[in-house]
């Protein structure tokens, strides 16, 4: 006869336990609990990319295929290290899929397969209301309002997971699709006169 095993739950998703940075717990939950927002919300986008990324045919069929499917790997790297930021606040990444979907701020695309401008469009809307929740998380860890300057100290959290995204951004989508088209010269000279405006400001604001 088998013995039942006893499961004991270490943690819950709401627990926020002692963090090595040093937050209080109040701030730590607020900041977590913004991220696990976001977090939920890539994942859902993620899944809506993928799904979009097996059914799209047509003409264009290998070009939207493959550049889907690079959207839904850069999306996933960057929820993993978002998912690894809230461990280090001493918090639970949300990890189920029914929990996700309730917390998203993004709503899954319906089930089927639509043209493919509406599919596209609502992967760009979706994006863009991921984007702008990434943008409260870094809001909240910047003001200084009902937590103090406690919250101050979540600031590279949200900082980092930011320059995260904007670097896979640029790095993965932006500068190939820019040199592609025969037009790499003029992107080049672009992209070093950007570089150099923004050593400028920064050594202006300095």
């Amino acid at each position: 006869m088998m013995k039942t095993r006893v499961v004991q739950l270490r943690q819950a998703l709401d627990e926020v336990r002692e963090n090595p940075v040093g937050l209080p717990a109040a701030t730590a939950a607020e900041v977590a609990r913004a991220l696990n927002v976001y977090l939920a919300s890539a994942y859902v986008l993620y899944h809506q990319y993928k799904k979009n990324h097996w059914v799209v045919e047509g003409p264009e069929f290998w070009s939207i295929h493959k550049l889907l499917d690079e959207h839904a790997a850069g999306v996933l790297e960057d929820a993993d290290r978002v998912a690894e930021r809230i461990t280090a606040l001493g918090a639970v990444p949300v990890s189920g899929p029914a929990k996700q979907e309730e917390m998203s701020v993004v709503k899954p695309e319906p089930e089927g397969i639509f043209d493919l401008r509406s599919m596209l469009e609502n992967d760009l809307q979706a994006e863009g209301t991921v984007i702008r929740t990434l943008r409260d998380c870094i809001r909240l860890v910047y003001d200084p309002g009902a937590c103090g300057q406690s919250r101050q100290a979540a600031l590279p959290v949200g900082m980092a997971a930011a320059a995260g995204a904007m670097l896979f951004a640029v790095c993965h989508h932006l500068i190939p699709e820019s040199h592609g088209h025969g037009h790499s010269r003029g992107a080049t000279l672009a992209l070093l006169g950007g570089v150099a405006a923004a050593l400028l400001l920064q050594r202006t604001g300095s």
